[in-house]
């Protein structure tokens, strides 16, 4: 099968930045420098979905991808405010037709700005919290406008469905581009166990494993950490892993492991 390279997000980690007290998840101010490529303002909120949505592992699915609608673009100075639906979904395509195995729904709001070359860096990226407070943050962090989308039944099902369908179309991408087809879309690739059936479950046991790394090549914050997963050699979890952790005050920790064929993990210097 061809390797499917998406859209990539550029990671530097930087100085750590004072951080915002919010009562949302997501970061007010992101102490780390991401730089986003994409040829659409859609495929930027996609992309920046999956650096905050893109935790949890699904034994089935292949790839994890992501849709969105811009429910609105405010230009502030030199940044860029933008709300949107965004639903992110893992979908199984061993069988040639996108089949969902996971997917959540995120009315977000982030805040961009571009650098000298013209890319978008992402300053923050909020989200209401699930339950009692959903209403009151909702109230507060966005529009009137939006805040009226997204608790009007009708609307919200509009946008709801149009996400949906839009990651949807991402996966279908992703297949086709497994194909050998050209195109272009935002997506990640879930490594599966590879040479060695058993690699992810005895990884799982070793000292370097932290949950909250992402199941693909790349990097998600979670809780305000950035947890980045790259391979070297066979691209799955038999292949030689490198973990890395960076917080936001600066401190950074590495791991390089792979599962040897007796079932041992070695951890490289």
């Amino acid at each position: 099968m061809k390797k499917v390279f998406p859209l990539i997000l550029a990671m530097l980690a930087a100085a750590c930045m004072p951080r915002i007290g919010c009562a949302y998840f997501g970061m007010e101010s992101i102490p780390y420098s991401i730089v986003i490529s994409g040829n659409t303002l859609e495929e930027i909120v996609c992309q920046a979905a999956l650096v905050f949505h893109g935790i949890g592992y699904w034994e089935e699915a292949e790839v994890i991808t992501a849709g969105c609608e811009i429910l609105e673009n405010q230009v502030l100075d030199c940044r860029q405010v933008v709300s949107a639906s965004v639903m992110v979904g893992s979908y199984d395509v061993d069988e040639g037709v996108p089949r969902e195995a996971g997917s959540g729904f995120y009315p977000v709001r982030l805040t961009l700005q571009k650098d000298a070359d013209g890319r978008y860096v992402l300053l923050s990226y909020l989200y209401p919290e699930d339950g009692t407070l959903y209403a009151k943050q909702s109230k507060t962090l966005f529009s009137g406008r939006v805040y009226g989308m997204l608790f009007d039944a009708e609307q919200k099902s509009r946008v709801v469905q149009c996400a949906w369908e839009r990651a949807l179309a991402q996966a279908q991408n992703f297949i086709r581009a497994q194909n050998g087809k050209r195109v272009w879309g935002v997506w990640r690739q879930v490594l599966k166990p590879g040479s060695n059936g058993r690699a992810r479950e005895l990884l799982k046991q070793h000292e370097a494993w932290n949950g909250n790394y992402p199941c693909f090549e790349g990097f998600v914050i979670w809780h305000d950490v950035l947890y980045q997963l790259s391979v070297e050699g066979e691209h799955s979890y038999s292949g030689k892993l490198h973990f890395s952790i960076f917080e936001p005050s600066g401190a950074w920790t590495e791991s390089v492991v792979q599962v040897q064929n007796n079932g041992e993990v070695q951890q490289y210097n």
